[in-house]
């Protein structure tokens, strides 16, 4: 049996009380909110973090009886979730990320269905080549909750059973096709075993074969539902087409071994993932002209429209006999490329509204591409009137993608600005138009405030930098901030500062300061002078595992930067999970006052990390995590990056604030709710948590001795791994050491104003 010595040494306790204790919370709501102006429009949603391939979908997050909005984005598979606080007609949305946490993990699409009619949304969601089900078990004690109840849904092909296919970049649509009371699944039949572009529907037996709809018991109902199929040569549809699985010849089941069934789909699995060929489409059903009768609105990944085809019989047999190639009639979708839409009550007065936009973010419209047609019809007809090309979009920071902040003050008022770069703006002629987005801060030093300035500023679009990644420092000592870019290449640039004393900043691009360097793809600069020389050293992050710090072997004014190590302090990014590519970003910053600088790092997995003190053994290896940030932002896409940030006081605590760049191109700001405690607090926060038995066994009692509440408790590893976390809201609890090997651990326990580290250590390795 193993025993665990759990020590409580004050030298030990002291570092880690100034390493820890350091909090963070999304500056989206209260009487301190900094908000943002774009012209005369305050923006309601400044710092949701933008959309690039939004999907959306409803759910009641809150419980209170009203559907609210979930919207996951394709784009490094992200979701933002927002409460409906709007009355009868009116829209009005509210930015929650409270509720993200709670959803389970969403890959390439999500939509929400109440598959078992208890009157709550569940959760469909992809695996490859298929799809997966979560329940949602939600009810007023434990709040919003899902269950993973089917992990991999099937389907009888009658010759043989085996996952129900659906194509990881395809929308399908799900609903209850022929009015039986259960969910069937309409998506297109993607040439597993034969040629062909129709419709399969996956027809749902669970009413049938047991008398509730709470199954996914599928079986193929129609192999060409609409007896329709794309054309391979236009953005157009063949009606009652004659042949093929349309036709009277055609199979209802694979004309294969389900051996040779599964080999095809795991080819074709591997296709999409490597980016191979696909067709790709994305279908929505529901009864566009009123008739009782169901119809497909339908896009193309080679289509800028979206084409409906109307169904003139029936749900159970329907043949499409008209096709409406620009809908709606009165303001047709056009998304460049691969339109989408999506369906959702928006103003709430009872009717779906429809939203279109892009389903792919490879070379494809990122701004005004957010489109709301309103449904201004009734009950009996559906007329969707446009609305916005920005719906929420509009009311966000949005850069198009791979959003890069960096806080400067650029005009020397005393006040922290904004400046933001991107990977770019597409634009009407398929280009790509990168530059600096300027936001001024208009506030006061207790609070900050934001305007636009320029999308554009300086016009450094003109010199064709892509994915720029700004900081900003005085690199030449003559008394105002230069910037230094990185770049998508893994150059880096500097810009002079050849403004007048105390005017706007002016950067003037200086051409070879930095020699040949090459960092690698997706430089992200920080400037830092670790010696105190006065001539700074700039930290350069990239797409793969290392930091590099470049030194100035020359002087200020003739500078001669070479790389001294490749790999600052040792940091190993692939501790931090297994994709840990995706613009790697190294800043030190003073998080509170009377605390040491911090190393504070991102990668690619959505998550800002607190590491040891920052020091001028740069060839020291760092490698324990004493605090992180969740983003809940998805991971990186190789399109568009990481998570670069920037840190500064925006509400005059003496604590800086974080805002954080996403692929999806907005920000995020959290407030730096890190309380000020220092070296004297040690024996106080000591003494505020016990620990026993010691030496333990399988668990550990912990009880906190004022009464606070403890809230999270995290069993860390000394590579900084998180290998346990249990969440509570009592004052005491059991902890199980159950499953942990011997060794060396932390302990962090987060009480409801304190943050302490405990050091755990096995009696054998003492």
């Amino acid at each position: 049996m193993k025993k665990i010595l759990l020590t409580t040494s004050l030298c030990l306790f002291i570092l880690a009380t100034n390493a820890q204790n350091y909090s963070f919370q999304h500056y989206n709501l209260g009487t301190d909110t900094v908000n943002v102006m774009e012209g005369s429009k305050s923006l309601k949603l400044p710092f949701a973090g933008g959309f690039d391939v939004p999907q959306f979908a409803e759910c009641d997050l809150d419980l209170d009886g009203k559907l609210d909005l979930v919207v996951f984005d394709r784009e490094g598979g992200r979701l933002t979730t927002f409460l409906n606080r709007g009355a009868a007609n009116t829209t009005n949305y509210e930015y929650a990320p409270q509720y993200i946490a709670k959803f389970p993990k969403v890959v390439d699409w999500l939509q929400m269905a109440d598959y078992d009619g208890d009157g709550k949304m569940d959760v469909f969601t992809a695996i490859p080549g298929g799809l997966r089900v979560y329940r949602n078990i939600s009810d007023d004690v434990t709040g919003l909750k899902f269950q993973n109840k089917f992990p991999e849904v099937l389907c009888d092909y009658t010759s043989l059973t085996t996952r129900l296919y659906i194509g990881n970049i395809d929308m399908p649509a799900i609903l209850d096709v022929d009015d039986d009371g259960d969910v069937d699944i309409l998506t297109f039949y993607q040439s597993i075993d034969t040629s062909g572009e129709s419709i399969y529907w996956y027809k749902n037996m669970s009413k049938e074969r047991f008398n509730i709809p709470d199954s996914m018991d599928f079986v193929i109902g129609k192999y060409c539902w609409g007896a329709f199929r794309e054309s391979f040569t236009d953005c157009k549809i063949n009606l009652q087409y004659p042949v093929g699985p349309c036709g009277n010849g055609g199979r209802f089941t694979p004309n294969v071994s389900p051996a040779e069934f599964m080999e095809n789909m795991n080819k074709r699995i591997l296709a999409i993932n490597s980016g191979g060929a696909h067709s790709g489409s994305t279908t929505i059903v529901f009864d566009a002209n009123n008739d009782g009768k169901k119809d497909m609105l339908i896009g193309d990944v080679t289509c800028t429209n979206m084409y409906l085809v109307v169904n003139s019989t029936n749900n159970q047999t329907p043949i499409m006999n008209q096709t409406i190639e620009q809908y709606p009639p009165n303001h047709p979708i056009v998304i460049n490329v691969f339109p989408a839409a999506f369906m959702a009550d928006i103003n709430n007065d009872g009717l779906k509204d429809l939203i279109a936009t892009t389903n792919t973010s490879n070379a494809s419209q990122n701004t005004n591409h957010v489109q709301l047609y309103t449904n201004n019809g009734s009950t009996s007809i559906n007329r969707f009137d446009f609305s916005t090309d920005n719906f929420l979009l509009g009311d966000m920071i949005d850069v198009s993608e791979g959003s890069s902040p960096a806080f400067v003050d650029y005009n020397n008022d005393g006040l922290m600005d904004i400046v933001i770069a991107n990977t770019g703006y597409w634009e009407n002629s398929g280009t790509i138009k990168t530059g600096l987005a300027l936001y001024k801060n208009i506030g006061t030093n207790t609070l900050a405030k934001y305007e636009l300035v320029n999308r554009d500023w300086l016009g450094l679009s003109s010199l064709n930098i892509a994915n720029m990644c700004p900081a900003f420092a005085d690199m030449d000592n003559d008394g105002d901030m230069d910037m230094v870019s990185g770049a998508n290449d893994g150059t880096i640039h500097f810009f002079r500062n050849t403004a007048n004393t105390g005017s706007n900043m002016s950067l003037q691009y200086v051409s070879n300061y930095f020699g040949s360097l090459d960092l690698g793809n997706f430089s992200t600069p920080f400037i830092y002078d670790f010696n105190k020389d006065g001539k700074n050293e700039i930290i350069v992050g990239e797409r793969f595992d290392n930091i590099n710090l470049l030194e100035n072997t020359g002087t200020v004014a003739s500078p001669n930067f070479v790389i001294a190590t490749d790999s600052l302090y040792k940091i190993n990014l692939k501790m931090f999970g297994t994709y840990p590519s995706g613009r790697a970003h190294l800043q030190v910053q003073q998080l509170r006052p009377n605390d040491a600088p911090k190393v504070i790092l991102s990668n690619g997995n959505g998550k800002i990390y607190v590491m040891g003190e920052a020091n001028t053994n740069y060839t020291q290896k760092m490698s324990l995590v004493t605090d992180s940030l969740n983003l809940d932002a998805g991971q990186f896409s190789f399109a568009n990056g990481g998570f670069p940030f920037s840190m500064a006081d925006l509400n005059g605590d003496a604590k800086p604030e974080l805002v954080v760049g996403t692929p999806q191109g907005g920000l995020f700001l959290y407030r730096n709710t890190s309380l000020s405690v220092g070296v004297n607090n040690s024996t106080l926060l000591e003494s505020a948590i016990l620990l026993y038995p010691n030496p333990a066994n399988t668990f550990i009692n912990i009880k906190s001795t004022n009464n606070e509440l403890i809230y999270t408790v995290k069993l860390i590893d000394v590579n900084g791994r998180i290998l346990k976390e249990t969440s509570v809201a009592n004052t005491s609890l059991n902890f199980n050491l159950e499953n942990i090997s011997n060794g060396v651990y932390f302990m962090n326990i987060q009480t409801e104003n304190n943050s302490i580290l405990k050091k755990i250590i096995d009696r054998s390795s003492v």
